[in-house]
């Protein structure tokens, strides 16, 4: 078996809510990462669903997700004892993550400055709604307020209606990848220069960085990109379907024009004219002379209109499988049991079936976001039960079972 490919680095987790798959991506990839939680179990485990629909801080399906691979100690921050303690598992690290409220760890006296006296090698990188500084910095936030402060939100939804809010958090599992990537620069760097640093981490900010072209086109053109719905925006008068309805869910496909779009164009044409689809107009129509630079709104509905009677009358597996023998630009989408299921995913042996003893089964869960020759990522053990590595981690530190016994009944630990 490879090497797992950041082994023998430790991370001290006290993320919540989204920012929690930062460490689980450091986890993913070999280092050793402790979510440190409040005695009782973190908040975070009482976020649903839960597994059998039992409501139990050790079965949230969320808490599995985010927090596999890692490790889990119990400890009261807002205590002397509790933030002495801390102080010396920072010593014993390389990385802290945290996504408290801006200045909180301040108030307990662990913010960066004094954590760095006594380990300059750290790396502390903190996640917020706004960042640290600004005159938002202090403010509350949630996902739908960041997709809206972010213009994200602007351009989901139909053209006539208001904006519609995405049914995942997009921006705060964006901006834990993103605080997983600066970390990881800033462990390398350290490694070459054995200094540690400060990384701040907005959410907001990262939420422009995938809008696509809405700010080029504001800056180029002092254009809005409007909603769109199921359509793309070809030009700033043109609109082209992409998501259709066929006989049993939906498909992805849209005209393109020039040379992409000819084949495609033009084998979807026969295979409809074949099935007897499509009016005169459309049957007549020459793809070689078809271009999206050109052709007006009322031509491309047109089309559009005589499309989705032939993919309604079709299944979206015939759609995209005949679709792919006769070199159309189409695909299927799929639900989560069609995932689960996906014959390229079970040929790189995506799927991990991870036990949970306390459970008395295994889980499916994703395996990997990348391979490599060399080195391994991916996950190796469910998410840990509440203080699961109290006993472990506190060893290293010197504390004896009788140490352990009196911080746990002073609510320490």
């Amino acid at each position: 078996m490879a090497n797992s490919m950041l082994s023998g680095y430790r991370v001290l987790d006290l993320t919540s809510n989204e920012a929690q798959f930062c460490g689980r991506m450091l986890a993913d990839m070999g280092m050793d990462v402790i979510r440190v939680e409040k005695p009782g179990g973190d908040e975070c485990r009482n976020v649903g669903p839960f597994y059998g629909d039992i409501i139990h801080p050790e079965k949230s399906l969320w808490w599995f997700a985010l927090n596999a691979n890692k490790k889990s100690i119990t400890l009261n921050l807002e205590s002397n004892d509790g933030q002495s303690i801390f102080k010396k598992l920072v010593a014993r690290a390389d990385i802290l993550l945290e996504n408290n409220k801006p200045g909180y760890m301040a108030s307990l006296g662990l913010d960066y400055p004094i954590l760095r006296e006594i380990n300059p090698k750290l790396i502390m990188t903190s996640m917020s709604a706004f960042g640290q500084t600004g005159p938002y910095s202090d403010f509350k936030s949630a996902e739908l307020i960041l997709n809206a402060l972010g213009v994200f939100l602007y351009g989901i939804g139909d053209a006539d209606r208001p904006p519609c809010r995405p049914n995942f958090p997009l921006a705060g599992m964006a901006s834990a990848i993103h605080a997983s990537t600066a970390t990881m620069i800033a462990h390398y760097y350290c490694s070459k220069t054995g200094q540690g640093q400060y990384i701040d981490v907005s959410a907001q900010a990262g939420v422009p960085w995938f809008t696509g072209n809405i700010g080029a086109w504001w800056q180029m053109e002092h254009l809005e990109m409007p909603r769109a719905g199921a359509a793309m925006i070809r030009r700033p008068d043109l609109l082209t379907r992409f998501i259709w309805p066929c006989a049993d869910g939906y498909v992805i496909f849209q005209f393109y024009g020039g040379v992409v779009g000819l084949k495609s164009n033009k084998a979807l044409a026969k295979w409809m004219n074949e099935e007897n689809f499509g009016d005169d107009y459309f049957k007549n129509l020459n793809w070689d002379h078809f271009s999206l630079y050109t052709e007006t709104q009322a031509v491309v509905h047109r089309l559009e209109d005589q499309v989705a009677l032939f993919f309604k009358s079709k299944g979206k597996h015939e759609l995209a499988t005949e679709g792919t023998t006769r070199g159309i630009l189409l695909g299927y989408i799929s639900d989560v049991r069609e995932l689960h299921a996906n014959p390229q995913l079970a040929a790189r042996n995506f799927w991990k079936e991870i036990e949970h003893p306390e459970l008395g089964k295994s889980i499916s869960y994703p395996g990997f976001f990348f391979t490599s020759s060399l080195l391994e990522c991916m996950i190796r053990r469910r998410a840990p039960l509440i203080g699961e590595n109290n006993l472990t981690v506190y060893t290293e530190l010197g504390l004896s079972g009788a140490d352990l016994n009196s911080l746990n009944q002073a609510g320490i630990i």
